[in-house]
């Protein structure tokens, strides 16, 4: 490697002070009469996950040397920072310093161990950082190389491939989380082969579902000249565990061509090149969850979330939830948590204020409800004379072989006593088959069928009423007549009563009434409790 190349990777590590010991051929019983040993390296340079191998080295009066094999305790001062086996090989762990000390017999030598981030602040100078690997978006095509013949500075850039059509994108990843809160920007050189715009460029996306302190910017003009661009860090204390630190993604245009970048990295810039936030937005939507369950608070894509910066004039988008500070007017109600979620503690309607550093960032509700009906809707009030039950608790009710037929789609059934009544629960809906076949209803006398149901996430409610005919078995070829009706639901959390006029059910029989079959929509995806199941006039 050329010494100006070899100069700008070493920029790109840090120093880490460190001392491994490690047992590797020479005296298998060392002269203890020697003067003393030494250990090597005597300072080392670790990130988080690193090793480094210790090699002890017995030093006699006579000036000779061996490398001792055996015999030698190691103990590490901090395990917190760095560890260190029986054998000497030390790994980084946190940030910090510690010392590692070798002894054999009655000597013994130290070294200072410094781990620090992975960065300090490079992500691609001449080549990737030490570390750094790239992993793609889903969907994406991709082609990187390291190019020789383009570059900003020194010998390299990082050359990406656009496709003509569908699109190239991914992240650039540290192989563990680095402190990057000592910086307040992450800064780029880009060029093209021809002029576009680059649809987004940021960090905090990992391209595998983490995106709590994402942020991009849109839509960044690229000529064929080398150009730089500044990302400020919204929230820079936030940033201290962060593995995503660079992020692309550009479509194709029918056409292909090259994006070259250069010089990624993490800065820290004077307050006249980069200013302060001067404002803030969360995207907030309202939030309806159970009590006892947590959702997700708006982060990343699509999320709404931005910052907006004057120095230098840009905003930022898709922005992560955990750049944030989140409070609710009622802990007791909605709780927000530090990894970007809510949960509901008690039932009721809470207001969560978002605030980034010092700036508002706007106000969302979280209501809170039951997963679960609580109460039973109202009792029918009809003459026992004229309704034919199935469930209710005010009338006689008719048997019913199954509320769940062994050839329905159901996630899970059961039958729940709740504020007195029964109920039956139908979870991941596809449709049930409820069958009283060993006890037909004759309903041709009554006008209407009757059902009340509860849903915490259903669109539609169908309702199919089955009759077996004269001969009481399922013969559809012969005298069965069926009918299915949709009905639309609000996904609300409280009992909706459906009341069908049986003439609604085109061309159906109702002298021998042997099933009734219930849909949900989503299809297989929805809750359901159903009760007051019965025919009426």
């Amino acid at each position: 490697m050329a010494t100006h190349r070899f100069r700008s990777v070493l920029a790109l590590v840090v120093t880490v002070t460190v001392a491994l010991l490690t047992g590797c051929g020479g005296k298998s019983t060392p002269d203890t009469a020697s003067s003393f040993i030494s250990i090597a390296p005597i300072t080392q340079t670790l990130y988080p996950g690193q090793t480094q191998q210790l090699v002890v080295t017995l030093h006699g009066q006579d000036g000779s040397t061996s490398v001792v094999s055996s015999g030698v305790t190691f103990t590490a001062s901090a395990n917190g920072v760095a560890t260190v086996s029986a054998s000497g090989l030390m790994t980084g762990v946190a940030l910090g310093t510690g010392t590692v000390s070798a002894t054999l017999g009655d000597k013994s030598a130290d070294a200072v161990v410094k781990v620090t981030p992975l960065f300090p602040g490079p992500v691609f100078i001449d080549d990737y950082a030490p570390g750094v690997s790239f992993a793609p978006f889903g969907g994406s095509t991709n082609n990187l190389t390291v190019d020789t013949q383009e570059h900003h500075s020194w010998a390299t850039s990082l050359k990406v491939a656009v496709p003509a059509s569908g699109y190239t994108g991914g992240a650039l990843k540290a192989a563990s989380p680095q402190n990057m809160s000592i910086y307040n920007a992450v800064t780029f050189w880009a060029k093209a082969s021809t002029p576009v715009t680059l649809a987004t460029a940021g960090f905090g996306d990992d391209a595998a579902g983490n995106v709590r302190f994402k942020a991009e910017v849109a839509n960044l003009p690229l000529t064929t000249e080398w150009a730089q661009f500044i990302l400020p860090i919204p929230v820079p204390s936030k940033l201290n565990e962060n593995a995503a630190v660079f992020h692309f993604a550009q479509g194709g245009s029918g056409t292909p061509y090259a994006i070259w970048f250069d010089d990624i990295q993490y800065e820290s810039l004077p307050t006249s090149v980069l200013g302060a936030p001067t404002a803030a937005a969360v995207g907030w939507t309202p939030i309806n969850i159970d009590l006892g369950r947590t959702a997700n608070l708006p982060s990343g894509n699509g999320s709404g979330n931005t910052v907006s910066f004057d120095l230098p004039t840009l905003t930022l988008t898709n922005l992560g939830i955990g750049y944030f500070d989140i409070t609710s007017d009622t802990p007791a109600i909605a709780l927000p948590g530090s990894d970007g979620t809510v949960k509901g503690l008690g039932f009721g309607t809470a207001k969560l204020t978002a605030t980034l550093g010092t700036l508002p960032a706007g106000v969302g509700t979280v209501t809170v409800a039951p997963a679960s009906p609580t109460s039973a809707p109202p009792a029918p009030t009809l003459p026992a004379s004229d309704v034919i039950s199935l469930l209710t608790k005010v009338y006689p009710n008719s048997p019913v072989d199954t509320w769940n037929a062994s050839w329905g789609v159901v996630g899970s059934y059961s039958e729940n006593i709740i504020a007195g009544q029964t109920m039956e629960k139908y979870s991941n809906l596809g449709y049930a088959g409820i069958e009283f076949v060993n006890h037909e209803v004759d309903a041709s006398q009554m006008n209407y069928f009757h059902v009340d149901i509860w849903t915490p996430d259903m669109t539609a409610f169908h309702v199919k009423l089955v009759d077996f005919g004269a001969d009481g078995i399922y013969s559809p070829a012969v005298d069965d007549t069926a009918f299915e009706i949709v009905v639309p639901v609000a996904a609300a959390k409280h009992w909706q009563s459906i009341d069908l006029p049986l003439s609604s059910f085109t061309g159906m029989n109702f002298q021998h009434q042997a099933q009734l079959v219930i849909v949900g929509e989503p299809y297989q995806a929805g809750t359901v409790f159903i009760t007051n199941v019965y025919y009426h006039k």
